[in-house]
């Protein structure tokens, strides 16, 4: 498996995760995902992130400052 497919798993995994926990997700017209806590406050990811590790824990820290507990 290439590390561009887990890492899509992963987002998709994280994703997923958000929205269980009342998060909601949707696309900007430039195709980055957008996530919006249940507060309100909005993370942005790309659509195609690089260097999947560094990022992912970027992302996963951004989305436990706004709430997210995963």
């Amino acid at each position: 498996m290439s590390s561009s497919r887990s890492s899509s798993k992963s987002f998709s995994k994280l994703i997923r995760a958000a929205l269980r926990q009342g998060w909601t997700h949707d696309r900007t017209s430039k195709g980055h995902h957008r996530l919006r806590s249940p507060n309100g406050n909005v993370v942005y990811m790309s659509s195609s992130p690089r260097c999947e590790s560094e990022v992912y824990k970027k992302i996963l820290c951004r989305l436990k400052k706004e709430g997210f507990t995963g």
